[in-house]
């Protein structure tokens, strides 16, 4: 099964139209019938997954689970915590086996900071449509 008859499948289920799914995930018209004959696009198909309540690696046949579940997914916020109190640590620290300056491990630290804080902004907006 490809990805377009994936889509197919879970619209069935949730009884939407392709056109539905197109529309709440910001897509033009046709573009996931565009999805049988091009590569897709990584944030396309994260935003029909979203759509859909499933995962991309549902989507993209790498499992047979359409079902989302947090539960089982890894947390990559806590995994970012783990590495960014490593970085605290007065040991020494290494990339690819290099050891880090502590000006590395600052930019390093920012770095990090700042995307958990990008990615917790874009939760909490999708959060936010999704209880209004």
């Amino acid at each position: 099964m490809n990805i377009l008859d994936r889509i197919k499948e879970i619209a069935n289920k949730q009884k939407m139209t392709l056109v539905e799914i197109e529309e709440k995930s910001g897509l033009a018209r046709n573009a996931i019938y565009k999805l049988d004959y091009q590569t897709p696009r990584v944030d396309k198909i994260e935003k029909i997954a979203d759509t859909l309540n499933t995962s991309v690696d549902y989507l993209l046949a790498r499992t047979d689970d359409p079902d989302n579940d947090a539960d089982d997914k890894l947390d990559i916020g806590e995994q970012a915590d783990a590495l960014l109190a490593g970085l605290d640590l007065n040991a020494s620290v290494n990339y690819y086996g290099e050891p880090m300056t502590d000006d590395q491990k600052q930019q390093l630290k920012t770095a990090i900071l700042l995307a958990l804080e990008m990615n917790k902004k874009k939760a909490d907006k999708k959060n936010k449509r999704a209880g209004d």
